[in-house]
C-alpha cells in the first residue's frame, strides 16, 4: 500500500484544505509566517503540470480580530458579519503573500446550497477547470456572509471533499493541527492508512477539544475523506507542519482511501453531484426487490417497487430511495410528483396512464438520473 507521500507525489490533481486552527492566532490574527511557509511548498509544485485549488477557513476568525471580538459570534447575522468583514483580511494576505512567489490566486466563495443545485454546480466546474488551464490557483472559501446555518459545510471539510469531487481531484489534503487520525485516543498511536467504509474510523473520533475559532473536528474530517472517496479520490489527513513532507514525497499523516483504487471512470459528473451535493427533497421508500434490482442489477426504480412516499416533492427534484428499514439506498432526479409517486406506488408501468391519465415516463427515477449509494 503506497503511503500518503508517495500518492501526493503522483497525483495530477489536489485539493488542499486549511483549517481555522493553522491560519489564525488565539486572538484571532492571521498567521502570515504559516500562509508564507505553505505557498512555498505549494511553489516546489510549479511546472509539474499539477492542478490544485486551496479550500481555505479563517474568515470568521479575521473578522472578530478586526472588530475586536474575544468570543464566537452567538447569532447568524454576526457570524455573517464577522466573515464579511474577515473575507477581506484573508483574501488580502493570500495575494500578498502568495502572488510574489508566482501565483495568480482567485477567490471562489460558495455555499452548499448552490452546490446543490445543478445549474450552479456546472457553472462552478466550469470556473474552476477554466481557472486551471489559465494557470490560476482557485481559493474556496464557504460564502459565509449568507449560509444558511443547517446547511453550512463545517469548517469547510465537507466543502473541500465537494470540491475534490467537483474538479474530479485524485487527492485531497486536508492540513490540521494534529499530526493524523489516532488509532489508540490515549497512547497518542497514529492510523497510517484506512478504508473510508472501516467502522475502526469511528471509535477513533475525538472532537472533545474544539478549537477556538474552528467548528470542525476529527468526525467531520473523516466524512469528508468518505465523500472524497464517493468518486475515488484518496484523503490524507496531516498536521499543517508536515505539508512540506508530504511535498516531498515523505510519508505523514493518515491517508483514507476507497479500498477499490480509483473508481472515478465509473462515475459520472452527473453521479457525482448526485453523491455528494445534490439535497433531497423528499424520499421513496422500496421494497427487497427494487433494492436488489437498484444495487445488484443497476436498473431503474418502476412504481411496482414503491411502498410509500415521505416528504413532498416536484419533478425533477433529487429524491431518496430508502430501503424497508429506512436506510439509503440510492439517489436520484425523480420523474413523478410525490402526489402522483404516492398513487402510483406497489402499481405496474402499464397501469400509469389508468391511474394519471397520462405518462411522463416508464420509470420513478431511471438508472441514468442514479446514483447507488
Amino acid at each position: 500500500m503506497e503511503d500518503a507521500g508517495a500518492l501526493l507525489g503522483k497525483a495530477r490533481r489536489i485539493v488542499v484544505k486549511v483549517g481555522s486552527s493553522l491560519l489564525t492566532a488565539a486572538d484571532g490574527t492571521l498567521k502570515r509566517d504559516f500562509i508564507a511557509g505553505f505557498g512555498r511548498e505549494l511553489a516546489k509544485w510549479r511546472g509539474e503540470k499539477r492542478d490544485f485549488a486551496i479550500v481555505t477557513s479563517g474568515a470568521v476568525a479575521a473578522g472578530m480580530s478586526v472588530l475586536g471580538r474575544q468570543s464566537k459570534p452567538q447569532t447568524i447575522t454576526d457570524m455573517h458579519v464577522m466573515a464579511a468583514v474577515g473575507q477581506i483580511s484573508l483574501f488580502r494576505a493570500y495575494d500578498e503573500i502568495l502572488s510574489p512567489l508566482g501565483f495568480m490566486p482567485a477567490q471562489v466563495l460558495l455555499t452548499a446550497e448552490e452546490l446543490a443545485h445543478r445549474t450552479t454546480y456546472i457553472n462552478a466546474r466550469s470556473t474552476l477547470r477554466r481557472l486551471f488551464e489559465l494557470g490560476v490557483v482557485p481559493i474556496v472559501n464557504e460564502n459565509d456572509a449568507i449560509a444558511i446555518t443547517d446547511r453550512r459545510f463545517g469548517d469547510n471539510d465537507r466543502l473541500a471533499a465537494e470540491i475534490a469531487n467537483l474538479i474530479e481531484a485524485e487527492l485531497l489534503v486536508i492540513l490540521t493541527d494534529v499530526p493524523g487520525v489516532y488509532r489508540d485516543l490515549e497512547a497518542k498511536e497514529l492510523l497510517a492508512h484506512a478504508v473510508a467504509a472501516d467502522e475502526l474510523l469511528d471509535r477513533c473520533v475525538d472532537d472533545s477539544r474544539p478549537t477556538r475559532h474552528g467548528s470542525g473536528g476529527m468526525g467531520s474530517k473523516i466524512e469528508a475523506a468518505r465523500r472524497a472517496a464517493n468518486s475515488g479520490a484518496a484523503t490524507v489527513i496531516a498536521a499543517g507542519a508536515d505539508f512540506g513532507r508530504l511535498v516531498a514525497g515523505e510519508g505523514a499523516g493518515t491517508l483514507i482511501t476507497d479500498g477499490a483504487g480509483p473508481v472515478r471512470s465509473r462515475m459520472r459528473a452527473k453521479e457525482r453531484w448526485l453523491a455528494t451535493c445534490a439535497k433531497a427533497n423528499g424520499s421513496v421508500y422500496i421494497d427487497e426487490g427494487a433494492v436488489a434490482a437498484l444495487l445488484e442489477r443497476g436498473r431503474s426504480l418502476l412504481p411496482a417497487g414503491v411502498t410509500r412516499v415521505e416528504g413532498s416533492f416536484q419533478r425533477g427534484d433529487v429524491v431518496s430511495c430508502l430501503d424497508g428499514g429506512g436506510t439509503p439506498v440510492a439517489q436520484g432526479m425523480i420523474n413523478y410528483a410525490s402526489h402522483e409517486v404516492a398513487a402510483l406506488a406497489r402499481r405496474q408501468s402499464s397501469e400509469i396512464e389508468k391511474v394519471l391519465g397520462y405518462v411522463i415516463a416508464e420509470e420513478i427515477i431511471h438508472r441514468d438520473n442514479m446514483v447507488r449509494l
